[in-house]
């Protein structure tokens, strides 16, 4: 029995739960923070999403492979990893949460602010509508760069598999989550960790050029953390999903269109570039 195991176990679970429940919950309505009318045939989007689910599985099965044989030579432990280590606790899951956070949050604002790194996570901002399974659309230069904070963790501070699985959990749920057309918690909740609400703000169109300090390469320049806000709030990038997404705009009307500016009906050549991530 190896790690996999464990997380495709986990995956497939949670997986199943939002499929279950974006279907057969949240239903078609649009939220406030989503306009009326959403930019680009739902059908093919629904099959770019599709496509983005199995590549973003194959994305990282590469990807670990490609780290283990990168870190092989100076690791302690070999991936994929054995359950042989069998210590838990629940502080250093937290700690485990925690640190891969804060490293994916400048992970993540590197590549709204570097021309190059863009093009690695621009297949991620494409879609129009949110749904659980846009949160899986990873190109495969993300998909690597993503992972990194993961492995540095075994390697270099013993994390068990137990204390990574739980901290891995957590953040696979709120990658789901915060990509669905939930209500829940997208008003109070988004000032300790990230919401529907706030993460759409993250996903809105912003025309290249509008002027907005937080705007870039056809999107927003604010809520990059995967799950506490914390980040955003020290180093000035959260938005609340109160604000309006520029400013000047009116502020009683929250509702964003989402996507990339200049990518709303892509071809396929270029969804093919953008899924690969050059």
């Amino acid at each position: 029995m190896t790690y996999n195991a464990v997380e495709t176990g986990m995956l497939a679970a949670l997986c199943g739960a939002f499929a279950v429940w974006e279907g057969a919950v949240l239903g078609r309505k649009p939220l406030s923070f989503e306009p009326e009318a959403v930019v680009g045939s739902r059908q093919r989007e629904a099959t770019w999403n599709a496509i983005g689910l199995v590549a973003c599985l194959a994305f990282v099965g590469l990807t670990r492979a490609l780290w283990s044989l990168a870190l092989s030579s100076g690791a302690s432990v070999s991936l994929p990893f054995n359950l042989s280590n069998e210590r838990f606790s629940l502080w250093r899951a937290l700690g485990a949460l925690v640190f891969v956070d804060v490293l994916v949050y400048f992970i993540h604002r590197a590549m709204h602010t570097f021309p190059v790194l863009w093009r690695t996570h621009r297949w991620h901002h494409m879609p129009t509508r949110l749904t659980w399974v846009a949160g899986f659309r990873a190109s495969l230069t993300q998909t690597f760069l993503w992972t990194a904070p993961q492995y540095l963790l075994f390697v270099f501070f013993d994390f068990s598999w137990k204390e990574l699985a739980a901290a891995t959990a957590v953040g696979l749920w709120f990658q789901l989550w915060e990509h669905t057309r939930s209500r829940w918690g997208h008003r109070g909740l988004e000032w300790v960790v990230a919401t529907p609400g706030s993460h759409a703000h993250h996903h809105a169109l912003v025309p290249v050029g509008a002027g907005n300090r937080k705007s870039g390469f056809g999107s927003t320049g604010v809520n990059f953390s995967p799950v506490f806000t914390l980040w955003d709030r020290l180093f000035g990038t959260f938005q609340s999903s109160r604000e309006p997404v520029l400013e000047g705009e009116n502020p009683t009307d929250t509702r964003v269109p989402l996507g990339v500016d200049g990518f709303e009906n892509p071809s396929t050549s270029q969804s093919v570039r953008a899924l690969v991530g050059i």
